[in-house]
């Protein structure tokens, strides 16, 4: 399980890291992490617990907590220049890439449809964010082309 942990944070890594040289870990942590918390508040809704009942508080503090433990697992002893170590030296199969693509999406879609979008509103999201990362992506290979 931890080695999978690792890969998302890897893969997630590497996507930041083209658009965001300065402190990629960081933002790859914050992103992980909120990508967590939804598939947590996902769980909870589906099994009837009610975190999101109890407010914002509930889910700042849920956030907060998350943030907390990928600190300490990721940033706090510099895991993350392991972790890069171990999977750049790998042969990852693009299939691999592909999950963790999926699963970025699907944590978004099913928060979406959790809180009341429709299904159709729910793909606009996704349609949103998926634009937001090309966007990313092809502005990093203009200023790249540029600057060879």
């Amino acid at each position: 399980m931890k080695e999978i942990y690792n890969f998302i944070f890897y893969r997630m890594y590497e996507e930041t890291y083209r658009t965001n040289k300065s402190i990629p870990e960081w933002s790859t942590m914050i992103i992980l992490s909120l990508v967590l918390m939804f598939n947590i508040i996902s769980i909870s809704i589906v099994l009837d617990i009610p975190i999101v009942d109890y407010g914002k508080i509930a889910v700042f503090i849920l956030l907060t907590i998350i943030l907390i433990f990928n600190y300490l697992y990721f940033i706090n002893d510099k895991r993350y220049k392991k972790i890069i170590k171990h999977f750049g030296n790998k042969e990852i199969p693009s299939f691999y890439n592909y999950l963790v693509l999926f699963y970025e999406i699907m944590s978004f879609f099913v928060v979406g449809l959790l809180i009341g979008l429709n299904f159709f509103q729910a793909l606009i999201l996704i349609a949103i964010i998926s634009s937001i990362k090309i966007l990313a992506y092809s502005f990093y290979f203009i200023k790249k082309k540029l600057n060879s």
